[in-house]
């Protein structure tokens, strides 16, 4: 078993926190250096295996989201972007920065430790598989609910255009349709650090 830290956006956290979210799809290869700005293809060989090839069912997954310190006592405490829904809702698919008013100073979730992480992954299943092979029920399980208004579960035709906005909206306009190599990895969520009794108990 083995751990590992993982980012997510805070309309995403609000996902995980909601149990609409068992699932996240992550770069399987490295870019290429000869192709920088393009996502490398595994038939090349300057392409290197990204660190989530490694992770196999029974890891755990510490989730690192936006936060702040409040106060300036030692250690003080701290909130998270995903707690105000305003705030995660204008920080979503499209980037836009999350406004002034709130009055929080974010760090970006890059630099969350360890110790203030307050969602576990542990991880059920894991393949590699092209982005595009995406099925409806993965959107599902991605988080992306509905498509303008509609339960995804009802839609027919254009399922995956939420999925694929979001996607592109984490790795630029033309990633979908670059339809890269990625590691699914399935999960169960547990409300609790990493090092918490619920996370080692489960």
């Amino acid at each position: 078993m083995a751990d590992y830290p993982i980012i997510f956006s805070a309309p995403m956290v609000c996902a995980l926190l909601d149990g609409r979210k068992t699932m996240t799809r992550r770069i399987a290869w490295r870019e290429s250096k000869r192709q920088a700005g393009v996502f490398s293809d595994p038939k090349d060989r300057e392409a290197r295996p990204s660190p989530w090839q490694k992770v196999r069912p029974g890891d755990r997954l510490w989730v690192r989201e936006n936060f702040a310190r409040v106060g300036t006592t030692d250690p003080g405490f701290f909130v998270r972007q995903a707690d105000y829904p305003d705030c995660a809702s204008q920080y979503g698919f499209d980037g836009v920065p999350p406004p002034k008013e709130v009055g929080y100073k974010w760090t970006p979730s890059i630099h969350m430790p360890r110790r203030l992480s307050r969602l576990t992954l542990i991880v059920t299943a894991a393949k590699i598989e092209r982005l595009q092979a995406i099925n409806k029920e993965d959107v599902i399980s991605e988080g992306v609910t509905e498509r303008d208004g509609f339960p995804i579960k009802d839609v027919f035709a254009g399922w995956h255009e939420p999925f694929a906005a979001l996607w592109c909206s984490l790795h630029g306009s033309d990633a979908w349709d670059a339809n890269p190599e990625v590691v699914a990895l399935s999960f169960r969520v547990v409300r609790g650090n990493i090092d918490s009794t619920e996370a080692l108990a489960a």
